[in-house]
């Protein structure tokens, strides 16, 4: 099998099985962990917050990335397509989405870290009401540093006039596309390594 037919059997397969157990069991975890906090005597704990959120932006990761870019755009729809006008919010979404799911594992990595080894200052920071703020921090300034992609990508039709491929605008100096690249090559990988 060549290098092609590896990532083709990828796309038809692995990428549906993917959302089709992903999307079920995220959904679950959160539907558990809610009943679980709101029950009497559940538990009320800052991880179960963290938990939710990284199911929401792990589901938000099948959605936008997985099932739209992989699943329907490529599979199904033979790479050819980008969804004409909403390609800039596509990719905004997916890139919010990818970084959503890696800082929220830092940010919950970072208060374990703090309730470790600084238990004096656990009882200060690590709680409920600093944990909700904190994942909605995640989450704005994921959209935040994700919003310059939406400047910079445009629908183009090809030879075929009902079909799109997301692209560059024409406009973007280098400069702009090189921050936009190791821009959020940094956001992504450079905290993903440090988590």
């Amino acid at each position: 099998m060549g290098q092609f037919e590896d990532l083709e059997l990828a796309d038809k397969i692995f990428y549906p099985l993917l959302v089709i157990f992903g999307l079920p069991a995220n959904v679950l975890t959160i539907i558990v962990l809610v009943r679980q906090r709101r029950a009497p005597g559940g538990a009320k704990s800052t991880s179960s917050l963290y938990l939710i959120a990284l199911a929401v932006a792990d589901s938000l990761v099948l959605i936008f990335i997985v099932l739209i870019e992989r699943v329907v755009k490529i599979t199904i729809l033979d790479r050819q397509v980008s969804f004409g006008g909403f390609c800039p919010w596509l990719i905004t979404l997916d890139y919010t989405a990818s970084n959503a799911s890696t800082w929220i594992i830092i940010a919950y990595t970072i208060e374990r870290f703090t309730g470790v080894y600084y238990p004096v200052w656990k009882h200060k920071f690590c709680k409920p009401v600093t944990t909700k703020l904190v994942i909605a921090g995640v989450f704005v300034l994921s959209w935040l540093c994700s919003l310059p992609h939406f400047f910079a990508e445009e629908a183009r039709s090809t030879t075929n006039p009902t079909k799109y491929l997301c692209d560059w605008k024409d406009e973007l100096s280098r400069g702009y596309k090189l921050a936009l690249i190791w821009g959020q090559s940094f956001l992504s990988y450079t905290f993903f390594l440090t988590s």
